[in-house]
């Protein structure tokens, strides 16, 4: 299929795209008898093992010596570019535990330009975006939740555990009663989720420390917001970034 495009100036292409991202082996891994080719095509993965072969095929594949912004390039960008044209975005990240999905999403920094992941490359393009379009007149609001054994809480205010999730009149799903915080800088919404991510981590040692059966095994949803009012036309136009 041609490059993910989800929107156009004429009308709207909607369609899910479906990447697959592969991170170096570890010790323990390197001793197994399973071998994966990724083929010239950066779309086609065979998995050969010691009893079968599998043939796997993606919208796009990225090796191990792919950085942070090829991932961001050629996967992510697209839907960003679509949210601010009033289209709502969705990047879903997926995985077993310790596939890279955090590294994926967030980055191990979230300033470094070239360790930061997913999440602040997009908010540092919808901020530029801001920036180079002063008659659009964004609104940025943001939200961070934890989904954790079908409960969702509030990642900005700890007081607020075991939210529910409500779909109004117009088919728009929200979460009752979340935290939404107002962002006017780059720099405010890497504030928020540094908040959100600490809150996160201190959850998670809670979990463990109930017993060695509890599974800390959670999702992380970071809501992006951005309302824009043409100050030429008065044309108001929203719509929504999900980040998993």
């Amino acid at each position: 299929p041609p490059p993910h495009v989800c929107g156009t100036e004429q009308g709207m292409e909607e369609r899910i795209a479906v990447v697959c991202r592969f991170r170096p082996l570890s010790g323990a891994e390197q001793q197994t008898n399973t071998c994966a080719y990724l083929h010239p095509d950066h779309r086609t993965v065979t998995l050969t093992t010691l009893d079968a072969q599998y043939r796997y095929q993606f919208d796009r594949v990225f090796d191990e010596a792919a950085t942070q912004e090829d991932v961001y390039r050629e996967s992510a960008a697209s839907v960003v570019a679509d949210v601010l044209r009033g289209y709502d975005g969705c990047i879903f990240a997926y995985g077993s535990v310790g596939t890279g999905m955090t590294h994926t999403m967030e980055g191990p920094s979230l300033e470094d330009p070239a360790f930061r992941g997913i999440i602040p490359r997009a908010v540092a393009t919808i901020f530029s975006y801001a920036s180079m379009n002063p008659q659009a007149e964004l609104t940025v609001h943001v939200s961070y939740v934890e989904i954790y054994q079908e409960h969702v809480h509030d990642l900005l205010d700890a007081e607020k555990t075991d939210l529910e999730i409500h779909e109004n009149r117009s088919g728009h799903v929200f979460v009752q009663d979340v935290t939404v915080l107002t962002a006017k800088s780059e720099h405010e919404v890497l504030r928020i989720l540094r908040l959100g991510r600490r809150n996160r981590v201190e959850q998670m040692a809670v979990a463990r420390g109930k017993g060695p059966g509890t599974q800390p095994r959670s999702h992380s949803v970071f809501f992006i917001r951005i309302s824009q009012r043409n100050a030429a036309t008065d044309i108001i136009r929203s719509s929504e970034l999900i980040l998993v």
